[in-house]
């Protein structure tokens, strides 16, 4: 109805032209709201869907990773990992020699391997440049942290980032959404405020 322009009263001068009985304003506004939130909950559920599943699909060959400051939030490194060159492919392909050239490969292991090991090397970077680093803040994911720790013989301290904290949080949300039909759309999004709320007062 929303999408086709129409307001209350072109809907009930519709419904009467074909001799069927019209809802009221309240009446059409709740059942408006009802299905408005079930196609919002449905779309969202697709997205989720699908957005894992091109994930999945996606081998990844590049990596970018950069490292921002707690006080100044300017970037103070950045790494980027490539597990392929395009002048070496190209030469393999054709069975020749590769010219002289910057190769960009700097990567062989795995694609989920590129985050730790981008993480390494900045953290690396940075101490070699003399500076103590002794806290970090990420995703969840602490691979990179572990591993940082384990190479470098460092101490850290982990931190999660609140941004990948709500979206953890959100995702699980609706994950168990169908299983309790109070937890709504407008319910969610009132969780998920709070919680940004609470976050941001600590």
């Amino acid at each position: 109805m929303l999408h086709l322009g129409l307001g209350e009263t072109q809907l009930s001068n519709l419904l009467a032209s074909v001799n069927l009985h019209y809802l009221s304003v309240s009446g059409l506004k709740t059942r408006e709201e009802e299905v408005g939130a079930a196609l919002e909950s449905y779309a969202e559920e697709s997205m989720i869907k699908y957005l894992n599943m091109e994930s999945n699909l996606q081998e990844n060959t590049h990596g970018c990773a950069s490292l921002i400051g707690q006080k100044t939030g300017k970037v103070l490194n950045v790494k980027i990992k490539s597990k392929n060159c395009r002048t070496c492919d190209v030469a393999k392909r054709k069975g020749i020699v590769p010219k002289e050239h910057k190769c960009s490969k700097n990567h062989t292991g795995s694609s989920k391997g590129m985050e730790p090991a981008l993480v390494v090397d900045m953290i690396k970077d940075v101490i070699n440049k003399g500076v103590d680093i002794k806290e970090i803040a990420g995703d969840d994911d602490t691979t990179g942290f572990q591993r940082a720790q384990n190479v470098l013989k460092i101490k850290l301290k982990k931190r999660s980032d609140k941004n990948h904290i709500k979206k953890n949080i959100s995702k699980q949300l609706y994950a168990i959404k169908k299983n309790y039909k109070e937890l709504s759309q407008r319910v969610i999004n009132y969780i998920m405020q709070n919680f940004a709320y609470m976050v941001a007062q600590n």
